[in-house]
């Protein structure tokens, strides 16, 4: 019984460091992708002195702790974006764990999340949703499918993709016919199909209808509390982030509560 308790805590400590590991890399991601730059090279540096970052100073939320929040050399701040990315991908981690247990199915879903994650702060920072992470993600939900890891079909994953990005194609299509303005972009589409890949129809259909509902409340809040005019710009990605994340916790649930109507078998 000790075995198994020290067994699952070791499991908990490997997911909250893989987790900030992970945060860590994205908040490379963040502030490259948008730039064009390669993720990879040069080392990690201070954006506003360029001096190299020490593996040290470099170590998830703790160094940030110990520098007091400001670069070892130039002293400019350190943006409290950085320890809080590292805080909610380690938190995703453990969460992953808890709800899909130790394998590969767990971490086929954290980096479901963690993309998704990432999404959310590049969209909100610059309106765009690279293609690298959203070609990654399609390809890797349709492998989790049809390698049987992930639990939905191949069929489920392939058309809840289609049927993701396709709807939402639709619904940017008739929008710009409507208005003569772009309302959607490429990225949201392709966004709703990584999304699709990974949750099989039923839960994309859901995910558009959670996303589109989290954008109308916070569009009229903008509108009618913030005085904002209709045409007013807001990124989407973060909302069919968001609703993605709740259709993977809570989705079959939600669903059972209509009928539990599933789409394709």
């Amino acid at each position: 019984m000790q075995f198994i308790m020290d067994l699952n805590a070791l499991r908990f400590v490997f997911a909250s460091v893989f987790g900030l590991l992970m945060g860590s890399f994205g908040n490379v991601c963040i502030h490259r992708l948008p730039r064009k730059e390669s993720i990879v090279r040069p080392r990690s540096h201070c954006p506003k002195c360029n001096a190299l970052i020490a593996w040290f100073d470099n170590i998830p939320i703790f160094s940030f702790i110990l520098l007091k929040g400001r670069c070892r050399h130039c002293k400019e701040r350190i943006s409290f974006i950085y320890p809080a990315i590292e805080f909610l991908s380690a938190s995703l981690g453990v969460l992953s764990l808890v709800k899909f247990g130790w394998g590969i199915e767990a971490l086929l879903y954290y980096l479901f999340l963690w993309g998704l994650l990432i999404i959310i702060i590049i969209d909100v920072r610059h309106m765009i949703i690279p293609n690298a992470l959203t070609f990654p993600g399609i390809i890797i939900g349709l492998l989790g499918a049809a390698t049987q890891v992930l639990p939905v079909s191949f069929w489920q994953s392939f058309i809840g993709a289609l049927v993701g990005g396709g709807l939402l194609w639709v619904v940017g299509y008739l929008y710009y016919k409507v208005t003569g303005r772009m309302g959607l972009g490429g990225g949201d589409i392709k966004l709703m199909a990584v999304n699709g890949a990974f949750l099989g129809v039923d839960l994309t259909i859901l995910t558009l209808f959670i996303s589109s509902l989290l954008g109308a409340i916070v569009g009229v809040y903008l509108i009618l509390i913030r005085k904002k005019s209709s045409k007013y710009a807001i990124p989407f990605g973060p909302y069919i982030a968001a609703g993605g994340a709740i259709s993977l916790f809570f989705g079959y649930e939600l669903l059972k509560i209509y009928g539990g109507v599933s789409l394709l078998p």
